[in-house]
């Protein structure tokens, strides 16, 4: 997908010294001072947004159908839903299931990340009027848990959703319950209803459970948004249903397009992507990256990268970056083995240095493995760091 913002993580905080390379490596270290900046230790972002769901609903309890001699009862609702956790939810709690399943355990939390949204155990209460009185008659509390999984390589996504009655009062002890999803622009709903008509629930039955199907279809090279929504219909035996009776829509938009590859794919594109790295696979790379981030603060790269897709484009600032003139990136195989120009931001960014500057302006460094850590050095004395450069090449060895 296009566009999409970037977040990187470096995962672990130390790593095996390189193959052929000693733990200490004093000898072919270059003749510079070392420069400041992140350790692996250094933590990434956390991934979650927090959200609530906040439904809306018709509570005129007016006899629209004009006839006093039909029911004298009604429908309207506290909408009030339990409000998300007001922490950022840890990583480890949010890693969505393979089949969208919602990984959430405590009731009222929600989140969104690049490619899932879920929320748990929304609750709401149905209260049942007498209409010539206005007073009420009794209330029947019911839950809703709802989960997404976009993919990448397709443009139709399931929505899983679970309502579940917990409680309920006097004259209301069941409630009938039809669930349907919308979705705006060119989106089309596959399957509109989570199931066929209205299920009756009772405290403490078995749930309703379904699902809702949608799909866009975008064109080569085209991106297409929309907003998904839920609308819900309640009522019990007798009464005089208002419709809809609750409906939201999805805080965050679906973007599907076809800018990577053969197919198309979809993601919520407000939602920051994470680029994780491991530490002891990628060794110098990693670091360089984590180090770029922290240490090169003039750029802001910390915020995110956006992807630029198209890859003859990449390929040109690419060379721009490592091979062209004015100033070629130089190996120096007596310090780094097998050395490889790296370049920071990627090529495939819209941040590439390649789109925007002239190799001499970036910043030439050599990552080393020393002390059990990862230290950074200026390529040479004659060429400072500056911290605002546009863009940072790297002395890293081929296969890392």
């Amino acid at each position: 997908m296009a566009a999409m913002m970037l977040g990187l993580l470096v995962a672990g905080c130390q790593s095996p010294a390189p193959d052929g390379q000693a733990s200490d490596d004093k000898a072919s270290a270059p003749r510079t001072a070392p420069l400041g900046g992140v350790k692996l230790q250094k933590a990434g972002a956390r991934l979650a947004l927090r959200s609530a769901i906040s439904p809306r609903t018709t509570a005129d309890c007016s006899d629209t159908a004009g006839g006093k001699s039909r029911a004298a009862n009604c429908i309207s609702f506290d909408t009030k839903a339990t409000p998300t956790d007001s922490h950022d939810i840890e990583t480890k709690t949010v890693t969505a299931a393979s089949d969208g399943a919602c990984a959430l355990t405590r009731p009222g939390q929600s989140y969104y990340l690049r490619q899932n949204y879920c929320y748990r155990d929304t609750t709401m209460t149905y209260t049942q009027i007498n209409t010539r009185t206005g007073r009420p008659l009794g209330t029947g509390t019911f839950k809703v848990s709802g989960s997404i999984q976009l993919s990448s390589t397709q443009a139709t996504w399931t929505e899983n959703v679970t309502v579940a009655m917990i409680k309920g009062s006097r004259a209301v002890r069941s409630l009938n319950i039809g669930l349907s999803g919308t979705c705006s622009g060119s989106c089309t709903m596959v399957k509109k209803s989570a199931w066929s008509g209205a299920k009756t629930l009772r405290p403490g039955g078995r749930a309703a459970t379904g699902s809702m199907t949608y799909r866009l279809d975008p064109a080569k090279g085209e991106s297409l948004k929309t907003t998904v929504g839920t609308r819900i219909h309640v009522n019990q035996r007798g009464d005089l249903p208002i419709r809809p009776n609750i409906s939201w829509n999805q805080e965050h938009m679906i973007r599907c397009d076809r800018a990577v590859g053969a197919g198309a794919g979809c993601v919520y594109p407000s939602v920051k992507a994470r680029f994780e790295l491991s530490a002891a696979k990628y060794k110098a790379a990693a670091f360089t990256y984590a180090w770029a981030i922290d240490y090169m603060t003039g750029q802001n790269w910390g915020k995110g990268l956006r992807r630029m897709a198209d890859e003859k484009i990449a390929d040109t600032w690419r060379k721009r970056i490592c091979r062209s003139g004015p100033s070629p990136f130089k190996r120096m195989p007596q310090v780094v083995p097998n050395d490889s120009c790296d370049e920071f931001p990627f090529a495939s960014t819209y941040e590439s240095g390649g789109s925007k500057t002239i190799n001499s302006k970036c910043a030439d460094v050599i990552p080393k493995w020393e002390n059990g850590d990862w230290i950074m050095y200026p390529e040479s004395t004659n060429k400072p760091v500056r911290r605002d450069a546009p863009c940072v090449r790297s002395h890293v060895t081929r296969p890392d």
